[in-house]
């Protein structure tokens, strides 16, 4: 029986998913299987997931029934004692095995354990994501810590807590390891054991806004404080509906959070549009500083984005130096 099963799901996939097999062979703690969950795929993917005779395979074909539920369906598959995640398009560092079970055999109390990260963007940029060392709960409540395809948890406490919400159409993830987190640490190995490919605004921007609300209830939902109609919103798949239930100041989060994203994709008329709903929602000095990057050319986005991404990293070093994540 093996020590870790990867979860590995999939729906057109042929153009990534080899890159990513080859980098589960290159794993120097090989005590794993790897369970391929499959939506569907029409391109390709489930020839190549065959073809690989390197690794110990277990294919499971189904129509296309969403994220979480593959997610799912590849735990009960799965034999081993800790879950491994590991999406189709990003790639495991060779030592990323070794060193997560490695930590999570001398940390007992870790049911969660994640890593940093290589970001990889569509024109060849590449730049390091670090990762709070140990995530408390209140900091997982102001958001999500964890670089998803990265994490090693164990199966006994995904288990235990009801693994991922199926109604969740995203940040199933989020949700998860806000139920974890109620009982057990939760950590993070700040190395860039994972490489991580940046998703093309045409895939990501469209449904942002319905991420961002899903988060939103999680976090509400983890405290307790989801109202009669925002619950009914959320089974419904109403996500219109659980945003108008929102506060103010939670609704001006929502659009600054769009502003935000659609300049780092270059959306500047998108951008400015989430930068007038925010405004009339209360004015703040981040909003119009980033209503103001708008309308300055792209390279220099690009440098503010990149000073951003050096402030908040240094911040994540100093909260690990300091003991304080």
């Amino acid at each position: 029986m093996p020590e870790i099963s990867v979860i590995l799901p999939t729906y057109n996939e042929a153009d990534v998913i080899q890159d990513a097999l080859d980098g589960l062979v290159d794993q120097t703690f090989c005590d794993f299987e790897v369970v391929v969950v499959d939506d569907g795929s029409t391109d390709g993917t489930v020839d190549i997931v065959t073809s690989e005779d390197r690794l110990d395979i277990t294919l499971v074909e189904r129509n296309k029934s969403g994220l979480p539920s593959a997610l799912n369906r590849g735990i009960r598959e799965a034999d081993g004692e800790y879950i491994a995640r590991q999406d189709a398009d990003d790639r495991s560092h060779p030592k990323r095995f070794e060193r997560q079970i490695e930590f999570l055999r001398e940390n007992k109390s870790t049911a969660l354990l994640g890593t940093g990260a290589i970001l990889e963007y569509a024109d060849g940029r590449r730049s390091r994501r670090h990762v709070l060392e140990s995530v408390t709960r209140d900091q997982l409540l102001t958001g999500n810590r964890f670089i998803h395809g990265s994490v090693l948890m164990r199966r006994r406490v995904v288990e235990r807590v009801g693994g991922y919400d199926e109604d969740f159409q995203y940040t199933e993830d989020y949700d998860l390891w806000l139920r974890i987190v109620e009982n057990h640490s939760t950590k993070n190995i700040n190395e860039p054991l994972y490489r991580l490919r940046m998703r093309d605004s045409s895939i990501y921007g469209s449904a942002l806004k319905e991420v961002l609300l899903y988060g939103q209830f999680a976090r509400l939902r983890a405290t307790g404080k989801v109202t009669e109609q925002q619950q009914s919103g959320f089974n419904g798949g109403d996500m219109d509906r659980l945003y108008q239930q929102l506060s103010k100041q939670q609704k001006r989060d929502i659009h600054t959070s769009l502003l935000l994203e659609h300049i780092r994709y270059g959306n500047n008329g998108a951008a400015q549009a989430e930068a007038k709903k925010a405004i009339k929602l209360g004015i703040s000095a981040t909003t119009l500083l980033l209503l103001i990057i708008t309308y300055t050319p792209r390279s220099a986005q690009r440098f503010v984005l990149l000073i951003g991404r050096f402030i908040k990293n240094s911040w994540v070093m100093y909260q690990n130096f300091t003991g304080t994540g």
